[in-house]
C-alpha cells in the first residue's frame, strides 16, 4: 500500500481537513532521513495554503526545505519546487522582499543546472519581474521581463503562448511608465499571437483587447479606446453571465466613452 499516494488522492479530491489529519498521522512514522517526509511536509504546506492559513503553510514548507537541503544535491529540482511555494506564500502576504529572495534562490539553482538561456530561467525572470512590478519598481520589472522575452524569442516558435504572455507583460509595464506607443506595440504583438493560437472568444484575447483599450484611453485617444473596449465586450458577453462584474464594468466604461466623443 502506497501511503504517500493515498494522501495525494485525498488532496486531489479536495478533502483538505481529512488530508491534514492523514498527514499529521503519517509524519511521526517517517524518519527525517527518508525523503518521503519532505513530501508530507510539502503536502501540509499545500493543504494549509488552500485553507488560507498562510503562516502555518509557510512553516511546513520551510521545514521541508531544511530537510531537502540535507538529503538532496543543491541543484535538485525538488528544492526549487519548495522555494517557489515559499515565494508564492510571501507574495500572498505582500512580503515582496522575501518573495524575491526565494525566487532569486530558484534562479541561482536553475542557472547552475541549465546555463543562462533555458526556458525555465524565463519563468523565473517573470516571477521576479512580477514582484518588482508589485513594488512599483517598473524599470527593474521591465528589465527582467525583457530578459524572459529574449529567452522565449530564442527558443520558441512565433506562435507560442509564453511569448504572447511576455509581450503582454512588457506592454503592461510600459503602460505604467506612460510610454504608450511602446505599450501598444507590445500589446498588439501579444494580441496577434493569441488570435493565431486561441479560439476567438478566449478570455486571454478579451483581456488583451481591454489592456490595449486602457492604453488608448490613457493616451487620450478615446475613439480607438472605444473600438477595443467594444471588441473585448463582445467576448465578455459571449463567455460571461450578464451579471458578471467584468460585463457590468465594461458596459459602464463604453457608456462613459460614448458620452465623451
Amino acid at each position: 500500500f502506497d501511503f504517500i499516494s493515498f494522501g495525494q488522492l485525498i488532496i486531489d479530491r479536495k478533502k483538505f481537513d481529512q488530508a491534514q489529519i492523514y498527514y499529521n498521522y503519517l509524519i511521526p512514522q517517517i524518519s527525517d532521513d527518508n525523503s518521503d517526509i519532505t513530501i508530507c511536509y510539502d503536502a501540509l504546506g499545500y493543504i494549509l495554503s488552500e485553507k488560507h492559513q498562510y503562516n502555518s503553510s509557510l512553516k511546513w514548507y520551510e521545514k521541508s526545505l531544511i530537510i531537502k537541503k540535507k538529503l538532496f544535491d543543491s541543484d535538485d529540482l525538488r528544492i526549487i519546487s519548495t522555494y517557489n511555494s515559499i515565494a508564492s506564500l510571501h507574495l500572498t502576504n505582500n512580503d515582496y522582499n522575501h518573495a524575491l529572495e526565494s525566487y532569486e534562490k530558484v534562479f541561482q539553482i536553475l542557472q547552475r543546472k541549465y546555463g543562462d538561456d533555458h526556458p525555465r530561467l524565463a519563468e523565473c525572470y517573470n516571477n521576479m519581474a512580477m514582484v518588482r512590478k508589485n513594488q512599483e519598481q517598473y524599470r527593474e520589472a521591465l528589465n527582467l521581463y525583457n530578459k524572459a522575452l529574449s529567452i522565449y524569442e530564442k527558443h520558441n516558435v512565433d506562435n507560442n503562448i509564453n511569448l504572447a504572455l511576455s509581450y503582454n507583460n512588457v506592454s503592461l509595464v510600459y503602460h505604467h511608465l506612460t510610454e504608450y506607443d511602446l505599450a501598444l506595440e507590445y500589446g498588439n504583438q501579444s494580441l496577434k499571437i493569441y488570435e493565431n493560437i486561441l479560439p476567438l472568444k478566449h478570455s486571454l484575447i478579451s483581456m488583451t483587447l481591454e489592456n490595449i483599450a486602457n492604453i488608448y484611453y490613457d493616451k487620450g485617444d478615446f475613439r480607438q479606446a472605444l473600438k477595443y473596449y467594444e471588441r473585448a465586450a463582445k467576448i465578455y458577453y459571449h463567455i460571461l453571465p450578464s451579471t458578471s462584474s467584468d460585463v457590468l464594468q465594461i458596459r459602464m466604461i463604453i457608456k462613459n466613452i460614448q458620452a465623451k466623443i
